[in-house]
Formats: structure tokens, sequence, C-alpha cells
């Protein structure tokens, strides 16, 4: 069996190295392309060649003299600046020699240039690293091992080890060698979860290039020197070291591909890395793109990882500012981008987390302000967390809240336009849920303005106002207590009303329950409402969801169980919807009823003509008729 591994380590390094350049739009200068390597190190010596000459008292180096410098070192390496129209470097022009692990005569495998698509050789080796776990990625290094190299065969721990980590290593730069591709950005989370111990090797290969296209140069962690080709711009007189600015990349970089390196950013485990550096000089930069797929991917990516990195809980003078910088920028965003899904989005990713930085005074007010949005989405969006600031500064939030209680209570109640209605009511029931008790002293007002808009011919109106007066039984039980009557005649004609939709009753149900469980009125309503316990019956019996029925037994259990002695007392509801004749026909089978020989036969009829004068099912009726028409015929009626 090891020899088959070995065997399919030689295929799949003979594909990693017959890989050919992507094409548009994912070919771009990345960051472990041959010349990008050969750049950065000669910008290295040059680096080193200054800073000799200054300490050695040659005197300053000047552009001119670092650029000298640069083409001589360049020609002794033999690695001079490629031009546009050269070949990649990195695609090997002869089938090399590798040590016997495959193929004949001790030669590996030679595939043929771009015979073998990424993706599925990506997938390919995502099965293999999900087949040899931590193993895979050294399968590979060992299998594309020169001959005569020395990778670690017989020696300690510690260099065997070292050796590992250097076939893993090789392998992962072979995998990077053109840069990021959809195939390889679907295949690395499932690499990194399987090969465990390469995670920071993935992690430095990823970052580099998503750093790369978006902001221009390679990952830079917090601290680190920057010895970037791309940083080394200019020396002055005196030979003074390079002045470091970021800023966006000057190269031309398709959307496609930055909006593949943000969805990568948002999907790979960052574990123990440190990404404000790359949201401050990289992602921020993309919040004011005019593409809008790659502002989405921008917003969704800083929402996601800001909060997770450990910056965003320090309190020195820095991270605070890094914190309100980061943001305040978000906060614009949902504010003021022009497309209103983007607006929602962001708002909608402001969660729990970003709740101590945006209780600032500044990020209240723009938040307020986003209550008045034109779009509905955008508005429901910012009412939870407008909600959840109320709890932690409700000296600035209050003011902004009742202006914003008073906008809904005069809409709701004097407005003509529908459109209007329902996102207001949307608004309200959503206020409600968030804010609790902090809206107590408007429950009066809010309850005047519900119970007139629950009658109303909209049904999703109606719907979501018998809602807000259940979450304000919950608010303010005492301050409801004085319209009792009232909202129970409401609930109660809604239970029993045939053309009321599932929805709604289930509405009603919830809100029935939290009326009478917060205002301590149980018992009595079977005395008070007759009619409520024949409603019950008939929807355990007749409604088809057990969502609803269980919601009934939910109510009635609030409701308690009355004394038999006076459910005797209690006069029988008639329905007002049986004709004279129905009445006394009914009336009729009661006292043939009475008989032992006609029981069963009075039992019947009865069923049936409950089932006649219910109009909720009057789908049935037509059979109810041809079956009290046969039991007349058999009884020679």
């Amino acid at each position: 069996m090891l020899s088959y591994i070995w065997e399919l380590g030689v295929i799949f390094n003979g594909a990693l190295e017959s890989r050919a350049p992507p094409p548009a739009p994912w070919r771009y200068e990345n960051y472990y392309s041959e010349n990008a390597i050969s750049a950065r190190e000669m910008a290295s010596s040059a680096a080193k060649l200054s800073t000799t000459a200054r300490g050695a008292g040659a005197g300053g180096v000047t552009a001119k003299r670092a650029s000298n410098a640069i083409e001589a070192l360049s020609i002794s390496t033999g690695k001079g600046a490629p031009t546009s129209t050269e070949k990649h470097p990195s695609l090997p022009r002869k089938p090399s020699t590798r040590r016997g692990l495959g193929g004949k005569n001790g030669r590996a495998i030679v595939i043929t240039r771009g015979s073998v698509s990424d993706e599925v050789l990506f997938e390919a080796i995502a099965l293999l690293c999900t087949a040899l776990g931590v193993h895979a990625l050294k399968v590979l290094g060992i299998a594309g091992w020169k001959e005569g190299d020395d990778h670690g065969d017989g020696a300690g721990d510690k260099d065997a080890d070292d050796s590992d980590d250097i076939h893993r290593q090789a392998a992962t730069t072979k995998m990077f060698r053109f840069g990021l591709n959809p195939a390889l950005c679907a295949s690395l989370p499932h690499i990194a979860h399987n090969v465990s111990v390469s995670l920071k090797m993935l992690q430095e290969h990823l970052l580099n290039e998503i750093s790369t296209i978006l902001s221009g140069h390679g990952y830079h962690a917090p601290g680190a020197p920057d010895v970037d080709s791309k940083a080394i711009s200019s020396y002055d007189e005196k030979g003074a070291s390079p002045t470091i600015a970021p800023q966006a990349p000057k190269r031309a970089i398709s959307s496609a591909l930055i909006k593949l390196a943000l969805a990568c950013l948002q999907t790979f485990n960052w574990h123990g890395r440190v990404l404000t550096p790359l949201i401050q000089d990289g992602v921020l930069l993309y919040l004011d793109s005019k593409d809008r797929d790659v502002r989405m991917e921008a917003a969704l990516s800083i929402c996601k990882l800001f909060m997770l990195d450990p910056i965003a809980h320090h309190t020195s003078t820095a991270s605070v500012g890094v914190i309100n910088q980061v943001v305040g920028r978000l906060v614009r965003v949902g504010l003021a981008d022009p497309d209103p899904e983007i607006r929602a989005l962001v708002l909608g990713n402001l969660d729990e987390q970003y709740d101590k930085p945006l209780a600032q005074v500044e990020h209240i007010r723009a938040l307020c302000m986003a209550l008045n949005d034109e779009d509905a989405g955008v508005r429901m969006q910012a009412v939870p967390i407008v909600g959840r600031l109320a709890v932690r500064n409700p000296a600035n939030v209050m003011p902004g809240l009742r202006v914003e209680l008073i906008k809904i209570l005069t809409e709701l109640e004097y407005s003509t336009d529908s459109k209007a209605i329902l996102t207001t009511s949307e608004v309200l029931t959503s206020l409600l849920k968030c804010t609790e008790r902090l809206i107590k002293p408007y429950a009066p007002s809010l309850l005047r303005v519900c119970l007139p808009k629950a009658k109303s011919p909209l049904p999703y109106v109606s719907r979501r106002m018998i809602q807000c007066i259940g979450l304000l039984a919950e608010i303010a039980a005492d301050d409801i207590i004085p319209s009792l009557d009232e909202i129970m005649d409401l609930l109660i004609d809604v239970l029993q009303d045939p053309t009321a939709s599932a929805i709604k009753k289930d509405m009603a149900l919830v809100s029935l329950g939290q009326v009478c469980s917060n205002t301590a009125t149980v018992i009595d309503p079977y005395v008070k409402y007759p009619n409520i316990f024949p409603i019950f019956r008939r929807m355990l019996r007749s409604e088809t969801s057990d969502r609803t029925k269980r919601k009934v037994l939910q109510v009635m259990g609030i409701l308690g169980a009355i004394d038999p002695y006076i459910r005797q007392t209690i006069p029988e509801p008639e329905s007002a919807d049986k004709t004279p004749a129905a009445k006394a026909l009914q009336q009729s089978v009661k006292t043939v009823g009475s008989q032992p020989e006609t029981f069963y036969q009075s039992v019947v009829i009865q069923s049936l003509l409950s089932i006649l004068a219910d109009p909720s099912l009057v789908s049935n009726h037509p059979s109810v008729i041809e079956v009290l028409l046969a039991i007349f015929k058999t009884q020679g009626m």
C-alpha cells in the first residue's frame, strides 16, 4: 500500500509541475511567481548593500547607485527582470530527474503541460489530504524532491521534523505558483482542516496572495520589517531608508479576482493571525469601489473578521483609534451606500460583538438616521441595533427613539398609504421586541393606536397589530387592563372568523395567551365569554396543523381548569348561523335521542348537524347532506 502512496505522490507532483498559467481573469503577477520572488530578493540585497555602505562610512547611497547595484546583482545571478512577452520562468522546460519514486529508470512521470485542469487537480489533492491526513503534503513534497538533495532520511527527530516542514513548504509553494483561482480557494479549507500541521503555512501563503491582490504587496504582520520590491521606490540623497506608504495596487486587477480574494478571506480559518493590517491597508479601500459586488464582499469581510481580531478587545489608545476607524467606516457604508441591499447587509452583520464600539455618540446618531431610511429592509435591520444600544447608552438613544415612536404613531393613525402602513407596522413590531421595558411609558399611546388598526381590512397590518397587542401586554400589563374587554372581544372575533387566515389565528392565540398570563386573567374568560371553550374545541377537532393545536392547548393551560359545577351553570351559546328549521331538528333529535333504541342514530345526526352549522367546514356540507338523506331513507322518512 505504501508504494501506491508514493506513486500517487509522483502523479500529483507531476500534475502540479505541469500546470499552465490560468486564463483571464485569474492571471496576475502573484506573490510566489519567479518574477516576484527574484524582485524581492534583489530588493532585499540592495537594502543590505545600502546598509553596509552606510555602516562602513562610505557615504550615502543615492538612487542611481542603488539602481546600479540591483542591475549588477541581476547580471551576476542571471536573473534579469523578465519582460511581459517572456515565458513564465517557473514552467519546467525539460523533464527533470527525480529520486526513484515512480516511472522508469528513476525518472519522474512527465505530464503534458495544462492537460490536468485545476478543478480536477485541487479536488484530488483535497481528497488525498482527507485520506492521508498530515502526511499528504509531505508525500507531495518528497515526490518532487530532486535527486541528490538531502531530505532528512535517517536523521534525528528534530531534523526529521524540519525535513517534513521543508517538504510541505515545497508542495504548498507549487500549489500557489500561479496565485489564486476558484479551484484552489474551494479546496484550501478542506486541505487545512485535514492537514492541521500545515495550517500556519497555508495561512502565510494565502495571506501573501490576498494582500498582493488587494494591497499590491505581501502580507506584513504587525512589527515585521517591510521587505518588498513594491515598497522600495526611492532613496533620498543621504541614503535614508525608503518610505513605506500602504496604498491600493496601481496595476490592473480584475474585479472577479478581487471578489475571489475577499470571499476566500471570509471562509478560511485564520486562527492565530492578526488581520487588522490587511483590513486597514487593503479591504477598507474597496468599500468605495464602483463595483457593487466588490463593495458587498469587502463589507462582509470586515464585518465577519474584524471583531475576531485580538485588537478589537484591547483598550489602548492606538487600538481604540483603529476600532473607531473601522467601525465608523462600516456605519457610514450602512448609512450612505447607494445600494440598499448593501446597507441592509452591513447593518444586519453588526451583531452583539459590535455593541460596545457602536455605543459611541456619533455612531448612535448615524444609526438613528438609518431608522428613517427610504428602504424598509434597512430600517428593519437598524431597529435591533438601536434596541440593543438603548440598554448600553440610554441617555443618547432615547431621544432619537422617542422621535421615531412619535413618527410611527402618526403614520399609523393618519397615513392613507397602505405600503407605508405595512412598513410602519413591521418596524413597530420589531421595535417592541428589542426595546421592551424602555418603551413602557408609551404603552397607552401605542395601545390606543393598535386597537383600531387591528380591525384593518389589510390582513398583514391587522396581524402585526394583534402581535403588538400581545407584546404590549408583556411590557406594560397594568396599562392594558382598562382595555381588557375590548382586547378579548377582538381576539375571540378573530378566532371564530371563518375567513381569517391560519397565520392570523395563530397570532391571535399567542396574543391571547400573553394577555391572559400577564394580566392574571384566568378562569374568568370561560364564564365571561362562554363561546371561547367551543371555539377551542372546534379548533382542536378541525384544524390540521399540529402547530395550531399546540398553541390552543397552551392557551387552555394558561386559562386553567374550570370547576365542573360552574361549567354546568354556563349556558351553551347558540350559533347565529343556524336557521330555525335546523334548531327545531336539533331539538327533536335531542328528544328522540333520550330513548335507548335511538341513541346511536341521534348521536350521528347530532354530529352531522354540527358540521352543517360550522361555516368553516363548508366543503364537507354536500357529503353530510347525502348521509342525512340516506339515513332518512333507511328510516322510511
